[in-house]
């Protein structure tokens, strides 16, 4: 049984007294994924996605407004727009790790994905040769995928408005993992859904591949990445295949082949948290030394369920969330150095119950700010999409002092 709450918000009953919305209550409001930079170095300005509706898959002529608000003041400052969106992960969207007065997300130019690279101050805008799927840490590169056949596997994840020039290929060489230098330099294919085939044939024989997720280490040399494939049937089991790479493409190692594999995050270099299905079955949350066999179970007695994991800047803490149960979604944070977990909120959600709902759910997805004392997340609970923020001083505090 997971620790008794130390704060807990039922805001389906009434807001937790330590949520603030930082969004208008006017609109939809979502900023993304949890694995991206959502505020800026200085912690004082969010990004977030504006949309008009939020129950139904995005068309291809549906377009979200970026933007971002500051600390203190709740008003959105609309920056740009693009019809390359979805609601798990937007646009990709994102601070420049690098530059702070730059953002980066995609955009469809006709009848292609582009990223781009858009600086607020000089109101300038750099077009990159294809979509950002991750960017390099230390600013010098990003990695695309395929995201129209992405669209085809999960409308939740991939960019309505564009065939997939590969569907009718199961495991392409022209496609699958690219890597393109910043802000301007030139686009390559580093791993080929072929050769990813190639290494992955004893768990996927000839079906249909995809790169569904991936993500580079704090120093962008290697990169984790989730190969999964299309569906047999509808409804019928996926399989995931976890590896790691260089961020050339070499020295491709399998992480992970027990068939059930999620979300994922990196502690350093060469150690990332990622959320698995044990030979036992349990659905738990277990480290992984890279390039090295085994793992190591977290807490199996607290990660019970599948859920979005990050690790606080310095390390010392995992931010966790959950999928809707009973309609109801919650926040958790785990100290790793006491070996304690603590639930932050719990707040009312929708239910996931039919393929439309599924695609277009508004997980959590907690997000730290740069500071690590505070997070941001995105949620539903006041009857519409919305961001808020969490302070953590006072629990860490507490923990602290307990040391």
């Amino acid at each position: 049984m997971r620790n008794t709450p130390t704060m807990t918000g039922n805001a389906h009953s009434g807001e937790c007294s330590q949520l603030e919305r930082i969004t208008p209550e006017s609109g939809h409001f979502f900023y993304g994924y949890y694995d991206l930079p959502a505020w800026d170095s200085s912690g004082q300005r969010h990004l977030a996605h504006r949309v008009t509706f939020i129950d139904r898959i995005p068309k291809p002529e549906d377009a979200t407004e970026l933007g971002f608000v500051t600390t203190g003041d709740t008003s959105f400052h609309p920056v740009a727009t693009t019809n390359a969106w979805n609601f798990q992960q937007g646009s990709m969207l994102q601070w420049h790790p690098q530059e702070p007065n730059q953002i980066l997300f995609n955009q469809r130019e006709g009848q292609q994905f582009k990223g781009v690279i858009h600086d607020l101050h000089k109101n300038q805008t750099i077009r990159l040769p294809a979509p950002i799927a991750n960017v390099d840490p230390l600013g010098r590169y990003a990695l695309s995928v395929n995201f129209s056949r992405m669209f085809d596997f999960r409308p939740g994840y991939g960019y309505a408005g564009t065939p997939d020039p590969f569907a009718s290929q199961t495991q392409p060489n022209a496609d699958g993992i690219w890597r393109m230098e910043l802000p301007d330099g030139p686009c390559r294919l580093i791993l080929s859904l072929a050769e990813l085939g190639d290494i992955c044939r004893p768990y996927f024989g000839q079906q249909k591949l995809l790169v569904n997720h991936l993500n580079l280490n704090p120093s962008g040399t290697r990169f984790v990445a989730l190969v999964r494939h299309f569906p047999d049937k509808p409804g019928a089991p996926l399989r995931t295949i976890a590896i790691t790479a260089n961020a050339d493409g070499s020295r491709p190692f399998i992480l992970w082949d027990g068939g059930v594999a999620s979300h994922y995050h990196w502690r350093d270099d060469t150690t990332l948290s990622m959320v698995i299905r044990t030979p036992q079955g349990a659905i738990t949350l277990a480290e992984f030394r890279d390039e090295q066999p085994g793992y190591t179970l977290v807490d199996p007695a607290f990660f019970l369920d599948d859920g979005h994991q990050s690790y606080s800047p310095d390390r010392q803490w995992l931010l966790y969330d959950s999928y809707p149960q009973d309609e109801k979604r919650s926040l958790y944070l785990y100290d790793l150095r006491q070996k304690i977990g603590h639930r932050l909120a719990t707040v009312k959600s929708h239910s996931i119950n039919t393929p439309v709902r599924l695609e277009t759910r508004c997980d959590l997805h907690p997000r730290w700010h740069p500071d690590g004392r505070r997070l941001s997340f995105d949620s539903v609970h006041e009857g519409f999409r919305g961001i808020y923020r969490l302070n953590l001083q006072h629990l860490q505090a507490s923990a602290n002092h307990n040391d």
